[in-house]
């Protein structure tokens, strides 16, 4: 699927703070294939953006994507940190 393909069909709730934690996740894993770690910092990007609570009901305090909504940004967070 192509980058226009998928912002096309970008739900509303992906937003420009997405496309920040996106270009943020891009620069931290610029160092991947020398390191053995994933970068702490950005796994705390990912969980202040609510990353971690996408499927996680509103009532619970997750965001309760659906999972049209999911794949589109697990599609994205994933070629964000293709090194």
């Amino acid at each position: 699927m192509t980058d226009s393909a998928l912002n096309s069909n970008r739900p509303e709730r992906f937003d420009d703070e997405f496309d920040r934690l996106l270009q943020t996740i891009s620069k931290l894993s610029e160092n991947g294939d020398s390191e053995t770690a994933w970068p702490a910092a950005a796994w705390e990007a990912i969980r202040q953006a609510g990353v971690l609570g996408w499927n996680v009901p509103l009532e619970f305090g997750g965001a309760d994507l659906n999972p049209v909504e999911m794949t589109f940004g697990y599609i994205r967070l994933a070629e964000a940190c293709l090194t």
